[in-house]
């Protein structure tokens, strides 16, 4: 395959999943099956997990914030005023509506002790606009400082827009600025409505950030982005480990900025996002609660060495995933006997398995005690039809009201062959009419990982007159490793009169972005892509796949 085609056809691969994904947020919303206890449904067991460890944990997702620390959280936002910007929305110049969002954020933060920069590029008209002169353009227009909105807002509302746009290059320079500034926390927010002009790589200097000694999350915000736009903004926050936020008019502008700033206020206050489903347990195994799947919390303090009780009604063969996130610090009686919760001492529940009759199961319980946003996990096949009853509680630790648990029953034989296409469950034998249909050009979406370890795909492909080898084209699955850090092996192979032609074999190994170019020696009738995570750590990762054809 030629280095042209590879190129132009990953070029269009970005652009169509830019254009059917509008935000990394949106890419993350799942709806979750939940029984009615008359409470509102929590969001996906990820995005609960994402939105505490925005607090607790530094912007590598990995190391928790040092515990003590009292220095702010510092931010930089990094201002758009390159000449695009002068264009027109609605009857409004981009950088007047830019301006008065900008403005409502930093209000906001006003309310809290964050540390806020400014950084501006593409607003010096004293140098010829061009690549040369106007590149190098970035600049630290407004020093940190804490409740500095009417300073901020003074400097950028006599920007105006002129020059290129050296992303690279400003996240690069923010996060020299970053580091000389003490702070428990640091992250930039990249405010802009066009893509890199610089020839510089973004991608790399946000994944830069993200690995230094101090890592830095870069969050974006794209505002009236095209397509192929869109698609260098999300790879960004991806390899950034922040999110993207879309906006395509005055309104929508302002949310999203106010949404990014969020993170901010949150980091600096230290609130966390909790997802709260009270469901009482019972005391003793013959009075546990029935349950079906969804997330719940135990909704009571509990004193070490104390359970609550829960069942699972399953069939034989089926599947159980009991995944646990803990979403408190260490919590204990206050006054009153109210719970009372540390502001670093790390928390700890366990998940323990029992048989229905009372008797403790073989699997070994699945226990955590860490920060705030730590996930584990633990599995069960049922073989005899009885189902499944679990404990929350602790031998060691008082355990907070709030632990979430979360159910996830698989299909009907629930081993390692079972995968999942939406509300279909098939094993890797069945009939082709019982495979998920994917299109050319069209998103196809699903979620892998915990009790759904394997995903297929079948896509049908047109007859190509006078082309020997047929269709060819790219197979393309983005996933959002900031999110959860998945790792899957992905199959393809093609469909020939009911026959499996073996084609490619890992074609993309893991992260954001996996591709394969797909260049058959004879026509083929479809392909089959298959999914499998590498690992089950009790993660489950969305995904978006995308067979893009050539020309």
């Amino acid at each position: 395959m030629s280095t042209w085609f590879a190129h132009t056809a990953i070029t269009r691969l970005l652009a169509l999943a830019a254009l059917l994904s509008a935000s990394v947020a949106a890419l993350a919303e799942t709806t979750v099956k939940q029984i009615d206890h008359g409470i509102n449904v929590c969001p996906a067991f990820d995005i609960v997990q994402r939105n505490i460890l925005e607090v607790t944990a530094g912007a590598d997702g990995e190391e928790a914030i040092p515990q003590g620390a009292t220095d702010p959280v510092a931010v930089e936002i990094i201002f758009d005023a390159s000449g695009s910007m002068a264009a027109s929305l609605d009857g409004r110049r981009k950088i007047d509506i830019a301006r008065q969002a900008l403005g409502a954020a930093l209000n906001r933060l006003d309310q809290s002790d964050a540390l806020v920069s400014i950084r501006a590029y593409g607003f010096d008209s004293s140098v010829e606009k061009s690549p040369e002169a106007s590149c190098p353009n970035t600049a630290l227009v407004s020093n940190f400082r804490q409740r500095g909105q009417q300073h901020h807002s003074g400097i950028t509302n006599r920007l105006e827009p002129y020059g290129y746009t050296p992303i690279a290059a400003s996240l690069h320079a923010a996060g020299v600025d970053l580091s000389g500034v003490r702070a428990r926390d640091r992250m930039v927010i990249l405010i802009t409505d066009g893509e890199e002009t610089c020839n510089g790589d973004p991608v790399a200097a946000a994944a830069a950030l993200r690995a230094r000694d101090f890592a830095v999350a870069s969050y974006v915000v794209g505002f009236d982005l095209d397509a192929e736009q869109r698609a260098q903004m999300l790879a960004i926050a991806s390899a950034g480990g922040g999110a993207y936020f879309d906006a395509s008019d005055a309104a929508s502008l302002e949310a999203a900025i106010d949404e990014a700033v969020g993170v901010t206020v949150r980091k600096q206050e230290r609130v966390i996002k909790k997802c709260i489903n009270d469901v009482r347990g019972g005391e003793t195994v013959a009075e546990a609660t029935v349950l079906g799947p969804g997330l719940f919390t135990v909704g009571e303090l509990l004193p070490k060495q104390t359970e609550r009780f829960y069942r699972i009604d399953t069939s034989v063969g089926q599947h159980v995933v009991l995944r646990g996130l803990l979403q408190s610090h260490r919590t204990y009686p206050g006054e009153n006997g109210k719970p009372f919760e540390t502001a670093y001492a790390l928390g700890a529940f366990t998940i323990r398995p029992y048989h229905p009759d009372g008797q403790p199961m073989s699997i070994r319980a699945a226990r955590k005690r860490n920060i705030p946003g730590t996930s584990f996990f633990l599995e069960y096949t049922d073989q005899t039809g009885s189902g499944i009853a679990f404990s929350i509680g602790d031998n060691y630790d008082w355990v907070a009201p709030d632990p979430l648990f979360a159910i996830e029953i698989d299909g009907e034989t629930g081993i390692s062959e079972i995968a999942s296409t939406g509300n279909i469950r098939f094993t890797q034998n069945a009939e082709p009419d019982r495979v998920l249909q994917g299109e050319l050009d069209k998103k196809s979406s699903d979620s892998i990982g915990g009790d759904d370890p394997i995903d297929v795909w079948r896509i049908a492909l047109p007859s190509v007159s006078g082309n020997a080898e047929g269709w060819q084209g790219v197979v393309s699955v983005f996933t959002e490793t900031a999110v959860s850090g998945y790792r899957l092996d992905i199959t393809v192979a093609g469909e020939r009169e009911g026959e499996t032609v073996a084609l490619a074999d890992n074609p993309g190994g893991s992260g954001y972005l996996a591709v394969a170019a797909i260049e058959p020696e004879q026509p083929l009738d479809a392909l089959i892509v298959t999914l499998k995570s590498k690992e089950l750590d009790g993660a489950v990762t969305e995904y978006d796949l995308f067979v893009v054809a050539d020309g």
